[in-house]
């Protein structure tokens, strides 16, 4: 009887409007950093740009739209958008790089207990950057010097790799403040985005004209949409599908065109 009834209930629900479904969760809140990261979230401060706000803010529009929720989105700086999400104050964090630790404020797509790459926003190369004149190399494992003094944006996740390397590391919000303890020789690299670090570099702002991007990254991460634990434990069916119909819409036609757009600004 039991498993009659699990059935029945399965048909009803695959046979009932999307809508219909989903009803109780017709809403949801994300959000993102208040600094511009390049080509994904565009613009500094509390408010999306009315055009042109980024590459993810636009895909996770389309999905919203495919599945017939509503989607808020707030900026905040990146240590207090963790906060809010592991207290539950906003559904989700996007463009967020892996960590284990992130674990406990938030819900990542899994598999097999680990991350799903496969259903990640972006992938996105963490470039080192130095000034022309600094003799500074990266051969992918080690710097020919130590000692070294690294600015990376405030929060990220590549801050715990970097310090367990025995570097000296010091967090700021924002790349372009990154850049700028760089250009006035305050530290002796960044790590940070190369997506969001060379839109910066190749922008023809004289403070930024003495930056180079070394050959190879510090590494590659997948960045991520997590949910908050309250938000997965009361809506899990939907958590799973948005990070489906994300991974759908990375792949797709519309995000071709996209990342055409943007390329081009």
């Amino acid at each position: 009887m039991k498993k009659r009834l699990a059935v029945l209930f399965l048909v009803a629900m695959f046979t009932l409007p999307f809508d219909s479904v989903f009803a109780g969760q017709a809403s949801i809140t994300l959000a993102c950093e208040d600094r511009e990261n390049f080509p994904f979230v565009l613009g500094e401060g509390s408010d999306l740009k009315a055009e042109n706000p980024g590459l993810s803010v636009e895909v996770l529009r389309l999905a919203a739209a495919r599945l017939k929720i509503s989607v808020n989105f707030t900026r905040l700086p990146w240590n207090r958008g963790k906060n809010a999400l592991r207290y539950g104050k906003v559904d989700g964090l996007f463009n967020t790089g892996y960590t284990p630790e992130d674990r406990s404020i938030g819900v990542f797509p899994m598999r097999a207990g680990l991350p799903d790459d496969s259903r990640r926003m972006a992938t996105v190369p963490f470039s080192i950057y130095t000034l022309k004149d600094s003799g500074l190399t990266w051969d992918g494992g080690y710097f020919n010097r130590k000692n070294l003094r690294v600015s990376v944006p405030m929060g990220f996740c590549v801050v715990s790799e970097l310090r367990r390397m025995g570097l000296s590391v010091e967090e700021s919000p924002g790349v372009s403040n990154c850049f700028r303890k760089l250009a006035y020789k305050r530290v002796d690299a960044v790590v940070a985005p190369g997506t969001t670090g060379d839109h910066l570099t190749e922008s023809g702002r004289a403070e930024f004209s003495q930056v180079i991007r070394l050959e190879k990254p510090l590494n590659v991460q997948p960045f991520y949409l997590i949910f908050s634990h309250q938000f997965y434990s009361r809506n899990r069916d939907l958590a799973e599908l948005i990070w489906d119909t994300v991974a759908e819409l990375r792949e797709s036609v519309a995000m071709k065109d996209l990342e055409k757009k943007y390329a081009g600004l």
